[in-house]
């Protein structure tokens, strides 16, 4: 995606077309809608393709970035885990989310992974005035008995987690709220109107016909 936008501003810029014109159907609508699109485009694109990138490359990201910040990874230590009693019933996710938004008043929870993926209940939670780093809140629990097995604050992030949450919250476009969505949205759908318009262009290229030289009579006149 980076490598198709850069060559796309490339050959972007000597036009610099912006406008669309022609009717349904003529080459010349897909060339301006695939030029026009794509230059407003561009900004959003760039920073989904970059952070989309140091998401798939975190792994190796995230220590470089722990090392230029002088910052550790905010590791949250775990209670042990107690053996249910026979006959024991597990909790509800409803008694889960209540216990868990004790450990974090005025927060509202927004995810709950059920204990059939890992035995235990794990809550997530999100202050609304937190858009960047409120999925780092969450409280693990017990299932059988509510206990709380580890919890995780947004505020004890170190410098190089919030960054790395500030990668993901450009990326799915919560950095912003509602307008920062619809502009991520917005841009996603219309790489299939680029695809199209570029798939169009190159299924019938322009046929470049000479322009007749000037009469005797024309050049005169």
């Amino acid at each position: 995606m980076l490598l198709s936008l850069a060559s796309g501003l490339y050959l972007w810029w000597p036009l610099k077309q912006i406008r669309i014109r022609g009717k349904w159907g003529d080459r010349q609508l897909w060339l301006d809608l695939h030029n026009a699109i794509g230059i407003f485009l561009l900004l959003p694109l760039v920073m989904l393709a970059a952070t989309g990138t140091a998401l798939g490359f975190e792994e190796q990201l995230a220590p470089l970035i722990y090392k230029l910040t002088r910052s550790t990874p905010n590791n949250t230590t775990r209670a042990p885990v107690r053996e249910p009693e026979p006959g024991a019933t597990p909790i509800t996710p409803d008694e889960a989310v209540a216990i868990a938004r004790i450990q974090m008043p005025g927060a509202e929870a927004y995810r709950v992974q059920m204990p059939k993926y890992g035995g235990l209940y794990v809550v997530a939670l999100r202050y609304p005035q937190d858009r960047i780093t409120g999925g780092a809140n969450q409280v693990v629990l017990d299932s059988y008995h509510g206990n709380v097995v580890s919890l995780s604050r947004a505020s004890d992030l170190t410098s190089g987690d919030r960054i790395l949450a500030t990668i993901e919250a450009i990326h799915t476009g919560s950095i912003w709220g509602m307008p920062s969505r619809i502009v991520v949205w917005g841009a996603s759908t219309m790489v299939l109107v680029q695809a199209s318009s570029g798939l169009f262009l190159w299924l019938y290229p322009c046929r470049i016909t000479p322009t007749p030289a000037p009469s005797t009579e024309e050049s005169v006149l």
